[in-house]
């Protein structure tokens, strides 16, 4: 069939698929070239183009296009009686050259064009940003707008707050913003992710108490240290939320959130921490805050030990807590910590565990002087002491890696696992075959335990 004989229909649907590929290069140089391209093809194509059935081809705006562009997808867009538009700012691609005129295009485009739009992102670095583009972001309305995404970058203090506190229908937002920024209360959230510190917890979570729709929230630490806010006199409670996630947050901020912040539908918890040593030598871990928080039968229930970090994850929950710059003269009390934590689950939840998996990759035989802490085989041997007590139900023991350390001392204490059946080694192909020393070891426990050991290869 000729290309000129081809159906309209045949090429409406050809575009439709095009524009589910777009979606994913919309950041991209090739966006802009793309869709620009399918109404030069000819008349046909063009007159498909700019139908309202492919009205999605002119409704994504990048502001560093030219102006004569960005009108032109504008004018298409507009096609529609509700022109909602998908709009992206990066200052770094605006370049040098005329910068106060491009931001003050840029400004007066979110002062026109804001009632429009229904998802924005924004990438301001601390290099290109100024004022009359700050104002717009801070006090222009916004009152089709659904997502939101932000990064400020350090150093950026004139964006204060958001759309004159004005987005009903903002349902989901990622703000990576300065400490100054405050986020107003916008009652229509559903998901939320947010950058916070010491100096801006406590407000956000007084701010959360008016989000009563939230269903996902996410917290993403700093990496700077700060002092403490003081505490909320009320616990907010998040009734509709059932995820939740903490990310590269310092202990003691990650413990403080957690215990002003309930979740009765809580589904979902992720934790991920940075361990601080606190002014007595004691070591903060959010953990113990975490876990009575829970509601989960525990299984099936694993560890992994490595030496800067531990995790611990069970059904709907992960915890993660990292010590690589943690640098401290006494690892007395780190230990005990560890100790702690990995026996937890049994000490807060009452979890009688039949089964748990242990992955084990500590290897050094000693710390390096001066350097951060961390975990060697000595310090295995203690921790394991510390926690494998704490588990009289369990049943089978499953491992991959690192299984010398773990065997033997359940081997050397009949105490540790008293009631363990079967050994489970699960390994794939890249991890080689049992060594003649584990199998040595497998053999000693099989005879003075009564263990069976099982291998399967996934």
């Amino acid at each position: 069939m000729p290309f000129n004989n081809i159906p309209d229909e045949l090429i409406s649907k050809i575009f439709k698929d095009l524009e589910e590929d777009f979606k994913e290069i919309r950041q991209s140089k090739e966006y802009l070239k793309n869709t620009l391209s399918l109404a030069q093809i000819n008349k046909q194509c063009r007159r498909v183009a700019l139908t309202l059935t492919h009205r999605d081809l002119w409704s994504t705006i990048l502001l560093h296009w030219p102006k004569e562009i960005v009108n032109l997808y504008l004018e298409r867009s507009r096609i529609s009686d509700t022109p909602d538009i998908f709009v992206s700012f990066d200052t770094r691609q605006l370049g040098t050259r005329n910068r106060k005129l491009k931001h003050e295009y840029v400004a007066h485009f979110f002062e026109q064009e804001m009632k429009n739009i229904a998802h924005l992102e924004l990438d301001i670095h601390s290099q290109q940003s100024s004022q009359v583009v700050a104002d717009a972001i801070c006090h222009t309305h916004a009152p089709r707008l659904q997502f939101f995404a932000v990064h400020l970058g350090q150093g950026i203090q004139n964006i204060t707050t958001l759309f004159g506190s004005n987005a009903p229908l903002l349902r989901a937002a990622r703000i990576h913003g300065s400490m100054q920024l405050r986020l107003p209360l916008f009652e229509s959230l559903r998901e939320l992710q947010y950058r916070v510190d010491g100096q801006n917890l406590k407000e956000l979570i007084e701010t959360l108490k008016g989000m009563q729709k939230l269903e996902k929230l996410a917290l993403i630490g700093t990496r700077e240290t700060v002092a403490l806010a003081p505490e909320p006199t009320e616990i907010t409670i998040l009734p509709a939320c059932t995820w939740f996630n903490i990310d590269d947050m310092e202990s003691h901020l990650a413990e403080y959130a957690l215990a002003h912040i309930s979740f009765p539908q809580l589904e979902s918890l992720r934790v991920s921490e940075r361990l601080v040593q606190l002014p007595d030598m004691t070591f903060s871990m959010s953990l113990f805050s975490v876990l009575p928080t829970l509601a989960t039968e525990g299984e099936p229930l694993s560890f992994e030990l490595h030496h800067g970090r531990v995790v611990i994850s069970m059904a709907g929950y992960r915890f993660e807590s990292d010590w690589r710059n943690v640098a401290a003269a006494d690892s007395t009390n780190f230990i005990a910590t560890i100790g702690t934590a990995l026996s937890a689950p049994v000490q807060l939840l009452n979890l009688q565990p039949h089964k748990i998996i242990i992955r084990n990759t500590i290897s050094q035989r000693s710390r390096p002087p001066n350097e951060p802490l961390s975990l060697t085989r000595q310090d295995l041997s203690r921790v394991l002491d510390l926690m494998l007590p704490a588990y009289p139900s369990v049943e089978v023991l499953e491992m991959s890696v690192g299984i010398t350390g773990v065997v033997g001392a359940i081997h050397h204490h009949p105490d540790h696992l008293p009631n363990l059946k079967t050994i489970r080694v699960v390994r794939r192909p890249d991890q080689g075959n049992v060594s003649d020393a584990e199998a040595q070891l497998f053999q000693r426990i099989a005879q003075g335990r009564g263990v069976q050991v099982e291998h399967e290869q996934l």
